[in-house]
């Protein structure tokens, strides 16, 4: 099934939705991503390569070397330091840019070689201490990347699926947010132990903290379009007035303007 590439806004929290970029070819968009820092450039990781946005998504252009990955790019995360710092996670482990895509490194060191890597996020604010998501489960660093170590994953009264799909994390507490094929988890202690959340039979693709809401958060679901929770992630509504399609594959806020 071939799924046109769609970009839709909301200014209200997410109550309604405007779609402003439209295309009709296929282009199987993993990840959609807004640097925290430099806002002002937007990436959609996709198993084509990684467009990128300088106009608030209304004009995407191809990053041509990115479309030497053969497998795709799932996620991206660009360096809060250093926006020409990126790092990929594609279906076979992850690589490192310092020129903004123009070379491309393997750095995955103690990564097994056949990792799907889901998502790539940061727990500080200098981009040191990174959590990446894979088929396998999650994977931290606290060298920025040049090296790994698996974290062991365990769930209270419940059994954690291993499929680790999306992570999001609140800085201030470092309570982290892990989306799997069976629902949604929390962790308090920046991913060491978790807490089953919502949703046993929900497939979750996205999770997005509310930046000054925290117990505010944001699912992009299978089949389920974007689901809203006000609690912390104990119960969820529909939010999806406006959306034509319900498969989302990622969501993003712009820190700047989240409400804009």
């Amino acid at each position: 099934k071939r799924t046109p590439l769609t970009i839709a806004v909301s200014g209200d929290e997410g109550k309604t939705w405007k779609e402003i970029f439209h295309r009709r070819e296929d282009a199987s968009v993993r990840d959609f991503i807004i640097p925290e820092v430099y806002n002002d450039r937007m990436y959609l990781a996709t198993l084509q390569g990684i467009y990128t946005s300088g106009n608030h998504g209304v004009a995407w252009d191809f990053i041509e070397e990115s479309n030497q990955f053969t497998n795709g790019v799932k996620t991206l995360w660009v360096s809060p330091i250093d926006p020409e710092r990126i790092l990929v996670g594609t279906r076979r482990l992850i690589y490192r840019t310092e020129n903004r895509g123009k070379k491309w490194e393997l750095y995955s060191k103690n990564i097994p070689e056949d990792s799907d890597i889901f998502r790539i996020l940061s727990l500080d604010r200098e981009g040191r201490r990174l959590l990446a998501s894979a088929c396998s489960g999650i994977y931290r660093s606290t060298d920025g990347g040049q090296t790994w170590s698996k974290t062991i994953l365990n769930s209270t009264g419940k059994q954690m699926d291993k499929r680790v799909l999306c992570l999001a994390a609140d800085k201030e507490t470092e309570t982290v947010y892990a989306g799997t094929s069976t629902g949604l988890y929390r962790s308090t202690d920046s991913g060491n132990t978790w807490d089953f959340r919502y949703g046993d039979k929900l497939i979750v693709h996205e999770i997005v903290v509310d930046t000054e809401k925290k117990d505010v958060l944001y699912l992009a679901a299978e089949d389920e379009g974007i689901l809203k929770s006000v609690n912390g992630g104990y119960s969820f509504t529909s939010q999806n007035k406006g959306l034509i399609h319900r498969g989302i594959s990622a969501i993003s806020v712009d820190p700047e303007n989240y409400k804009n």
